[in-house]
Parts: structure tokens; sequence; C-alpha cells
């Protein structure tokens, strides 16, 4: 992807892991990425109770990946049930009394209360780097000759009539819209030569004058360089960096901007 694009345009990545209620199996996966030199601009988890946990099991995950890298962090996949009960012969994912959290029955009322607890689970993320919640087939209920497995989980009901949690979400674009009102947006960043044999610039463009940090961070996830906290004007500066007497290798560069979320790439350190 990066080949394909200007030396000063990066895509941004989205990485989706499956178990979103646990920190030992996220840490391992991330820092495994860090060690190989590469890193997500933001990860997203599916997080299903009867799979993966309890509420505070993902809260615990998600406050862990945004303090430890400092990342944007989403719910890509979620679902709960509003009933029990079947509608077709399609065999359900879900339909035993154990698959359910406490305190959330499988009933409208329930269902409405899980998603509202999960929304405050991702408003509660630490530097509001939570970002955004993703429903799985919210609308997949049964239709004659094809059935679901998920229809009890779904935002309708089997007739196709509203259920009360589709309330939950009314006026909020999944918290994303309102995370990037609230936080200004990150600066754009680029680092050259990359690769380098030692000394290289970081470029960055602010939309307004901001305090900016800039750090730097071997693949272990240790900070091997930092420039003094300053206020920098808006417009793009540039500010040179020097690796001499480091090893060759891949390292991290992290600009910091108050207010919104930091921003790393990747340079190449080539003796």
């Amino acid at each position: 992807i990066e080949d394909s694009l200007a030396a000063d345009e990066y895509p941004e990545i989205l990485l989706h892991l499956e178990g979103g209620g646990s920190v030992q199996a996220s840490r391992w996966f991330l820092d495994n990425l860090l060690q190989i030199g590469f890193f997500p601009d933001a990860i997203g988890f599916s997080f299903y109770p009867w799979w993966h946990g309890s509420l505070a099991d993902l809260a615990a995950n998600l406050d862990d990946v945004a303090e430890r890298y400092g990342h944007p962090v989403q719910v890509l996949e979620a679902a709960y049930p509003w009933t029990l009960d079947w509608a077709d012969d399609a065999h359900n994912i879900v339909g035993e009394e154990d698959q359910l959290l406490p305190g959330y029955p499988a009933t409208p009322a329930g269902q409405a209360a899980y998603f509202g607890a999960l929304l405050a689970v991702l408003r509660a993320v630490p530097d509001r780097l939570g970002q955004a919640l993703y429903l799985w087939e919210p609308a997949w209920i049964p239709v004659t000759g094809f059935g679901s497995p998920v229809e009890n989980l779904a935002l309708f009901d089997f007739s196709g009539n509203a259920l009360p949690a589709l309330a939950v979400f009314e006026g909020q674009s999944a918290i994303e819209g309102a995370r990037r009102a609230a936080v200004p947006a990150s600066p754009v960043l680029s680092l050259y030569p990359n690769p380098t044999n030692g000394s290289w610039r970081v470029a960055f463009d602010l939309a307004r004058p901001s305090v900016v940090r800039v750090e730097v961070f071997d693949l272990l996830g240790r900070r091997v360089a930092a420039l003094p906290p300053g206020v920098f004007p808006r417009g793009r500066t540039v500010l040179p960096l020097s690796g001499r007497g480091w090893p060759s290798g891949a390292y991290w560069v992290r600009v910091g901007v108050e207010g919104s979320r930091p921003v790393m790439r990747r340079i190449l350190l080539l003796r």
C-alpha cells in the first residue's frame, strides 16, 4: 500500500482482532507487531460476551490498549439477544440462559440496557480514544425460504418492528462523529529520508498553534530520544533528528499534539 502512494501520503490502517475481552492476548499480538516494525493507526475488536467475557473484561482490554499504545480503539462486531425464542429452523448462535450476562436478560429492555452499557465502556476509554461501535447484522431477521442464525440478536423483532435498543443509538454516529467533533485533528506527519543512514527530518502540519511532543521508540517500546515539548505555529514545521550511534533497525517516531491522539510513523535506520 505504501509503495503505491507519494512519499508524504500515508493510508490509515485499522486492525481487527477477535478477542475483545483479553488483555493478555492483545498485548501479546500488538507487542509482536511492534517488534516487526508495524503498527496500525487504530485497533478494533470483536466482542460477544458468550465467547469473550464480561463488559468488565472488555473495558480492561480497551483501556489497556489505549494507555499502552496510545491509539484509538473500536468495537467492530457486537450483538446481544432480545429473546431466546426461535422463528425459523436455522440454528441460532445464542439460545441458552448461560450465554447471557448477569443483569442483562434476553428481553427487549435487556438488549437495550446492554448496548447502553457497551457505549458507556467506549466513552470511558482514557484520553477519549474509544472511537466507534459497529453491530453485527442488526437487520438479519428471518424471511420465507431464508433463515437467520442471528434473528434474536437483531434490532428488529421477527416481524420487522424496531426494538427499544435502536433508540440507544439515535442522535449518535456510533460515537465516531462526536469524537471527531470533540477531538482536534491529529497532525499530518512525514519522515524523510526514509530509510536513513543516521539523520532525518520530522515534518508535521498543524491546524492551529499547539503544544507538540516528539519522541522516538525502539521496537521493544523503549524511548530512545525525545525533543523538549514546545508550542509550534499553525502550518508546517520541520525538525531535525539524529540516530547517530543507534544500531541499525526500525524505530517508531511518535508526535503528540495536545488535545488529539498521537501519530506514529516507522523510520528505518540502515548503516
